[in-house]
C-alpha cells in the first residue's frame, strides 16, 4: 500500500513540476514569450499548491536561478547556473532537485563525482554511457548526479535525498 501512494504522490509531482518548469520559463514555449517573472512566479505558487494539496507534502519551487534555502551544505555541488530548483517534503523525508547549465556536461559530472566522493560519499553506482549517471550516499544523504548534453545544451542535474531508516 505504501508504495501505491509513494508511486501516486511521485506521478502528480512529476506532472506539476514538467506543467510549471515549462510555463516558468525553464524551457522555451510560446507562453513564455507573453509572460514576464510575474506569470512565472504564479506558475510556481500554483504548482506549489496543486503538489501540496494533492500530496500532503511540503515543496518549494524555484526556477529563479537559486538553490532551495535548505539544501545540505554537506552536498558539494558544480559550478554553473541554476536552472531550476525544487525542494519537497513527503511524509516527513525532504528531497531536492537542482538543475544546473554548464559549459561542459561531461567534465562538470566528473569534476562532481570527485568532490562527492571526496566529501565522503560512497561511490555505488557509475555509469559513462550516453547518460553519465552516478549514485553516491552517506548515512544522510544518496545522491544521484547526471549529465545531459547535445549540441544545443549543456547539464548536470542533482537529485538528493534524505538517507531514512525504518523503525
Amino acid at each position: 500500500m505504501t508504495t501505491h501512494t509513494t508511486l501516486t504522490k511521485s506521478t502528480i509531482v512529476a506532472v506539476a513540476l514538467a506543467t510549471t518548469l515549462s510555463l516558468s520559463g525553464c524551457f522555451a514555449n510560446p507562453i513564455d514569450q507573453l509572460t514576464d517573472k510575474i506569470g512565472s512566479g504564479i506558475a510556481e505558487e500554483g504548482a506549489e499548491k496543486l503538489i501540496e494539496g494533492a500530496t500532503g507534502s511540503d515543496i518549494d519551487i524555484d526556477a529563479d536561478g537559486t538553490m532551495p534555502e535548505d539544501f545540505p551544505d554537506e552536498v558539494p555541488i558544480v559550478d554553473g547556473n541554476i536552472e531550476a530548483a525544487v525542494g519537497l517534503t513527503i511524509d516527513g523525508q525532504q528531497t531536492w532537485t537542482v538543475t544546473f547549465i554548464v559549459d561542459d556536461a561531461r567534465s562538470s559530472v566528473n569534476a562532481a563525482r570527485k568532490t562527492i566522493v571526496d566529501a565522503g560519499f560512497e561511490e555505488s553506482l557509475w555509469s559513462d554511457s550516453y547518460l553519465i549517471m552516478g549514485m553516491f550516499s552517506n548515512d544522510a544523504y544518496q545522491i544521484t548526479v547526471s549529465a545531459y548534453a547535445d549540441e544545443d545544451e549543456q547539464r548536470v542535474t542533482y537529485q538528493v535525498f534524505e538517507t531514512t531508516t525504518d523503525e
